[in-house]
């Protein structure tokens, strides 16, 4: 079964992938699935420690793509989702 962790997760890396240059913050994220912005900080921790995404703080902070989003498959997110 998959579990909501795998959706949001794909959510995330999605939106990412369409604002290759920007940092989206994660109320931003979390808005576009009408989810708690803590849920969203979770998962980015976990694609951080995956070396997937990196943030940084402050007012013009955020998350982006470390790898290209060519490069990611299903398979990499779903293996993440469930570490």
């Amino acid at each position: 079964m998959i579990s909501g962790k795998f959706a949001i997760t794909l959510h995330i890396l999605t939106l990412l992938s369409k604002f290759p240059d920007e940092y989206l913050s994660s109320d931003f994220l979390a808005s576009s699935m009408n989810i708690n912005p803590v849920l969203v900080r979770k998962e980015i921790a976990n694609l951080k420690k995956h070396a997937l995404v990196e943030s940084r703080e402050g007012k013009n902070g955020g998350t982006r793509l470390v790898k290209a989003a060519k490069k990611i498959t299903l398979e990499d997110i779903f293996k993440i989702t469930f570490d």
